[in-house]
């Protein structure tokens, strides 16, 4: 909670979108604990010309998952984290509204 409250901006923070994807019944893990920062790394996308997830911050970890705090580098200053976890969930969350156009 305490490093939480050191990364996340304060005040309101409004809208967020929140996207949760998992197998329905994995039967086994998609690899093991100690490659899930390797895999997190290798899979890195492209989207308007930087990275996501941004890797530029450390990636904690805890039992059976990684996380990637600041995962949307171009949502600034709008927080976003990117999780990932061994039975195959990966979830995001940031900002729900944000003005395109300008």
């Amino acid at each position: 909670m305490h490093r939480a409250k050191q990364i996340a901006p304060r005040g309101n923070f409004g809208s967020r979108l929140e996207l949760c994807f998992v197998p329905r019944f994995p039967a086994r893990p998609l690899c093991g604990e100690q490659d899930l920062a390797k895999v997190i790394r290798n899979t890195v996308v492209d989207r308007r010309q930087v990275q996501y997830p941004d890797l530029t911050n450390r990636l904690p970890s805890q039992h059976e998952s990684v996380t990637v705090p600041l995962a949307a580098v171009d949502l600034r200053p709008g927080y976003s984290v990117f999780e990932a976890n061994i039975w195959g969930m990966l979830f995001y969350g940031g900002p729900g509204r944000r003005e395109v156009w300008r």
